[in-house]
């Protein structure tokens, strides 16, 4: 028996990702390539609500600019898990607030004593490695 071979994406078949928060749906060019759109926070999925982030994906595909887009086909897109993106906020928020609390210990502005300053520093570490790889970098 042969197996049918499924195709495969290449990472070269795809154009470079197109953020949608900054730009319009005329910044995205109507060609054939495969384009990436990733869609702003604001235009999030929910598995209850899918209204918003359909709207929007038909907003790109059927607009080019001034003119219709002809081949919206070409258009992946990548929103936001709504509940994902809440926890994801939490998680900053709180790290965050450590490490501001953190930063006013070592520059003098809030005195603590010794325990709590190293558990400060311990919820910081805890909270930081929490958070998702590329949102610790900023």
């Amino acid at each position: 028996m042969q197996r049918m071979a499924h195709p495969r994406l290449d990472h070269r078949q795809i154009g470079l990702p197109h953020v949608a928060a900054n730009k319009s749906h005329a910044d995205i060019p109507d060609d054939s390539a495969l384009r990436l759109v990733l869609l702003p926070p604001e235009k999030f999925y929910n598995k209850t609500e899918t209204r918003l982030v359909f709207e929007e994906a038909l907003h790109y595909t059927r607009n080019n600019g001034q003119k219709p887009r002809y081949r919206g086909n070409r258009l992946i897109f990548l929103a936001a898990d709504h509940s994902t993106l809440g926890r994801i906020h939490d998680c900053l928020r709180t790290a965050l607030a450590w490490k501001s609390i953190v930063e006013d210990v070592e520059s003098n502005r809030l005195n603590i004593d010794l325990v709590q300053k190293k558990q400060a520093e311990k919820e910081l570490n805890i909270a930081e490695d929490v958070l998702p790889p590329n949102i610790q970098r900023l």
